[in-house]
């Protein structure tokens, strides 16, 4: 009878432990836009398939600051102005990256179409660097390259960082994302990111803007979390999730603007992970 008991709780933590590893994340999204300009629901479902699983950090939304495995994606939104599908991947190599993605969206007036190419390394397991390339259909090709780097902390806390530099190099971004065990099951995240974009009026004028946004997100449990955040150009958001099971869950958002635009959005999505 002990044996039997040991075994019996021998494959509980075996199930609960591989129920925290996933390698398919499906989500469909629905969202109300409200404004002085429009009136609209976006519709969307996305799909991403990982080919070795992903573990999490504890919460069941939480995994690793940098991505190091092969994996596919879809999908497709659909509104009262455009409908929009994109297929796109990532192919891990030894260490070697190779990434690709396709976007395509049709609207009244046409359609248009943007191709985005990758080539990056792991110099190590914490520091990843990688080259882009974005090929809209009617402009330029947009080259960066960015560095991602991961600080592990004790545990599994740690300190991420990314840097961007476009090829002018006059508009660099940086991001960085602090995420703790606060105790028993209780989790905080906390990021930071800051672009300098470059303005052009129609006269040809050219100004650079800076943005910067702020998120933090408290996890009371594995299952469920709240967030907010908030931008310099008057925006802000706020969210909860919850998992039902360890497969599946739901999410709520709103945003909105502190200035005088009455800018509003109401988003509601179902995630399924496997």
């Amino acid at each position: 009878m002990k044996k039997l008991t040991v075994l019996a709780s021998m494959l509980l933590c075996s199930t609960l432990a591989s129920a925290q590893s996933y390698q398919s994340f499906t989500q469909l999204y629905v969202q109300k836009i409200d404004s002085d300009y429009q009136d609209t629901e976006l519709w969307s479902v996305g799909s991403q398939y990982y080919f070795s699983p992903k573990q999490t950090l504890g919460p069941l939304a939480e995994f690793d600051y940098i991505n190091s495995k092969s994996n596919v994606k879809a999908g497709y939104a659909d509104n009262d102005y455009y409908d929009s599908w994109n297929v796109g991947g990532e192919l891990f190599y030894g260490n070697l990256l190779l990434g690709a993605q396709y976007y395509k969206s049709d609207y009244d007036q046409g359609s248009a179409d943007t191709k985005s190419f990758s080539v990056g390394y792991l110099l190590s397991p914490n520091l990843l660097v990688k080259l882009q390339a974005v090929a809209p259909e009617r402009s330029d090709t947009h080259y960066s390259v960015t560095a991602s780097y991961t600080h592990q902390l004790q545990g599994k806390d740690y300190l991420g960082f990314t840097a961007t530099l476009d090829e002018d190099l006059d508009a660099p971004g940086f991001s960085s994302r602090y995420f703790t065990h606060l105790g028993d099951e209780r989790y905080l995240g906390v990021g930071f990111s800051y672009q300098k974009i470059e303005l052009s009026t129609a006269d040809l004028e050219y100004s650079d803007e800076d943005y910067w946004s702020a998120t933090l997100d408290y996890y009371f449990s594995q299952t469920s979390s709240v967030g907010v955040s908030c931008g310099d150009d008057n925006s802000f958001s706020l969210a909860g999730k919850h998992y039902f099971t360890e497969n599946l869950a739901m999410s709520v958002n709103y945003s909105g603007a502190t200035d005088d635009s009455d800018y509003k959005t109401y988003g509601l999505s179902l995630i399924g992970q496997f």
